[in-house]
């Protein structure tokens, strides 16, 4: 499934840290050449497993918003490519012992009553955790931090580098297996009691949304066995009528009717079911299924395209199975038909 996380996802290979300290790796790898940025998470971005907690105002501590949160080191926005849209990201001299600082996204600036993001900028919170104000450094695009079945809500990202359970690897493709290997080699330096344990970014992705698929792919199989079933339902009411009214045709050929005088006086009852079937099930299948996508927060828009590619397979499949019945008795010869009579 192609969708737009509202972040890079690619050449990224997220390392479990299993309780090392994040520093300590990520001096040991960082200079390798292949090596484009290292940073740390407490998350693994889109699969779900942030946090919450609450903002509250300085002057207004009573008034608060709750809001997901991750924490997240300097280099993150970079490595990720996230887009700031008002501020900077965490400055280079933060402290790793006493937080100070806040990113927040869009969702959040809204929530929190600012129209215009810059605003923001420079505006202490306190959170629920300490009461020790925390300064907006900086303004995130909106982009997907959780799973793709939800909306996106208010969100931080924090520095608290004891909560970092990631080390996040951006690499050049060209030299993928050279930092795999290198990476391995320096990994069981770090910690011989636990294995390596890279793990690609767009892969995690893939397996984190994969449900959507496996919906689609289920519910694309139902729809194959349901026109199946029509279909063969279809074919056996026109193979019954054209039986019954096979001497009836006959009659009619011998008394000057057409091959294509007997197909239209046949087909004409079934092209008309046929079509209002269509102008039934249309709005139904439009209203059906804008109730299931609207679930999803990566939207899909159930337009008058998709609709139209399911008529035209479904007038065709409808057509093909008429035709191949009602040509087949208007070509029968009337002495076939008529011989016993």
């Amino acid at each position: 499934m192609k969708a737009e996380y509202g972040f890079s996802k690619d050449n990224i290979i997220n390392i479990p840290l299993h309780g090392n300290e994040f520093k300590m790796v990520a001096h040991a790898i960082k200079d390798h050449s292949g090596i484009q940025g290292v940073s740390g998470s407490s998350v693994v971005l889109s699969t779900g497993g942030t946090t919450s907690t609450v903002l509250r105002e300085l002057d207004n501590p009573v008034d608060s918003l709750g809001v997901s949160q991750m924490s997240a080191d300097l280099n993150f926005i970079k490595n990720f490519q996230l887009k700031l849209v008002a501020g900077s990201g965490f400055p280079d001299n933060i402290s790793s012992d006493q937080e100070q600082y806040l990113l927040v996204n869009e969702t959040a600036t809204k929530k929190l009553g600012y129209d215009n993001v810059h605003e923001i900028v420079g505006q202490a919170y306190l959170t629920k955790e300490s009461n020790k104000p925390l300064t907006v450094v900086g303004v995130l695009k909106d982009f997907h931090y959780s799973n793709l079945m939800e909306d996106i809500g208010p969100f931080v990202i924090r520095y608290i580098p004891d909560d970092f359970r990631f080390v996040n690897i951006q690499f050049d493709p060209l030299h993928q297996d050279e930092v795999l290997a290198f990476l391995e080699k320096e990994w069981k330096m770090i910690d011989s009691n636990h294995a390596f344990e890279p793990q690609f970014m767009d892969a995690q992705l893939a397996e984190s949304n994969a449900f959507i698929n496996d919906v689609g792919y289920i519910i694309g199989f139902i729809s194959l066995i349901a026109v199946t079933i029509a279909s063969l339902g279809l074919l056996g009411m026109v193979i019954f009528v054209t039986e019954t009214k096979v001497k009836e045709m006959g009659i009619r050929k011998v008394h000057g009717a057409s091959t294509g005088d007997i197909i239209l006086q046949l087909s004409k009852g079934f092209v008309i079911m046929l079509t209002i079937a269509i102008v039934i099930a249309t709005p139904l299948a439009k209203v059906a299924n804008n109730a299931w996508l609207i679930q999803f927060a990566v939207r899909v828009n159930f337009n008058i395209e998709i609709l139209g590619v399911g008529i035209l397979i479904m007038s065709a499949l409808g057509l093909v199975t008429i035709l191949s019945q009602t040509i087949r008795t208007a070509r029968t010869n009337p002495s076939d038909t008529l011989r016993y009579e």
